[in-house]
């Protein structure tokens, strides 16, 4: 089954989460955090390789409509200049908290 997101230009499957352009990779941080569903994955929204990366993000109510989010992380340290990796996200007390890996 596929569907035509409004904004998007071709048709895509229906529960497949996919960034508006670029190199989506691995999930990371996926979590139920205030009533939401959240994943966050790494992306590469310069090129369609996995020279750099940043952690994209999509939330759900009902996890059968997602809707995409400004990006969650940038690398912003000399140390992931190449961008962040491998990481997770995990609620205590509240509150989200999202681990990374930089490379």
């Amino acid at each position: 089954m596929t569907k035509l997101v409004p904004e998007d230009t071709i048709e895509r499957e229906v529960y497949h989460l996919y960034p508006t352009h670029g190199l989506l990779n691995d999930p990371n941080g996926l979590v139920y955090f205030k009533d939401q569903y959240h994943v966050f994955f790494q992306w590469n929204n310069q090129a369609v390789n996995h020279k750099y990366k940043e952690w994209g993000h999509f939330v759900s109510d009902d996890l059968k409509h997602w809707q995409r989010l400004d990006n969650a992380l940038h690398p912003s340290l000399p140390e992931d200049s190449a961008g962040i990796y491998s990481g997770s996200a995990i609620v205590k007390d509240d509150k989200l908290y999202l681990f990374i890996r930089a490379m």
